[in-house]
């Protein structure tokens, strides 16, 4: 009864895996290098068969130019330039909104990021995705700014930039996964003491979770401070 409860409420609650696969023409394309690459970014972000080719053709591109400098007797230390797939390689490829997914999956700490890849979600308008991108963008010309400078800036800026509405919701965001593991944690305490044998599964369960969903929002315990409860107000 447990594992089919527990199944019930993530399907519920949580979105499907990313399943996105390489297309046929591209992985026939290819050397396999080429397509063991493209295949991890898939991994990370959907993209339409235009752009795994385009990927693909930049990657041979660039390993062409490394191999020619090799060749020269450039050091091996230049390879990684290459062949690294990051930001600066899917510019003019992706979309604005898929470099910022890209990067968001490399960095899932960012709420910058986060609030831009949850926009439909947040039912975000033009000029709040403007000045959430203004603000990331100077961001990421701070350096050496601290783990706690970096969450101060997050709270001050996303709080003004998103109604209360929406910053709840980024927030309950963010701590989804860590609310699930305390939640199966507690649900397995339960059954130990045998506390919920005449009572609803799924209904426990999903109290449990708000419980837990509500209390990780409201603490913000990655960010070590956070009123959630004047967002509510």
């Amino acid at each position: 009864m447990y594992k089919k409860s527990l199944l019930i409420i993530i399907i519920f609650f949580f979105p499907k895996i990313n399943t996105a696969q390489i297309t046929q023409k591209v992985a026939k394309s290819f050397p396999a290098y080429v397509v063991f690459e493209i295949n991890k970014l898939m991994s990370k972000i959907n993209l339409e068969e235009k752009k795994q080719i385009q990927i693909g053709q930049k990657l041979v591109k660039q390993d062409s130019l490394a191999t020619i400098l090799l060749s020269k007797g450039e050091s091996t230390e230049i390879l990684k330039n290459y062949y690294t797939i990051d930001a600066n390689f899917l510019a003019g490829i992706l979309s604005t909104e898929e470099l910022e997914h890209f990067m968001y999956e490399n960095d899932n700490t960012n709420r910058f990021l986060l609030a831009l890849t949850l926009s439909d979600t947040l039912r975000l308008k033009a000029e709040q995705i403007s000045q959430i991108r203004k603000e990331n963008s100077f961001l990421n010309t701070q350096i050496n700014i601290s783990s706690e400078n970096k969450y101060k800036l997050y709270i001050d800026k996303l709080s003004t930039i998103l109604d209360s509405k929406q910053y709840v919701i980024l927030i309950k965001t963010i701590y989804v996964d860590k609310s699930v593991e305390e939640t199966n944690k507690d649900w397995d305490n339960i059954k130990k003491v045998k506390l919920a044998e005449n009572k609803d599964s799924i209904t426990v369960y999903k109290e449990l979770y708000k419980y837990n969903l509500y209390k990780n929002s409201f603490l913000d315990s990655y960010a070590n401070k956070y009123d959630l409860k004047k967002a509510m107000n």
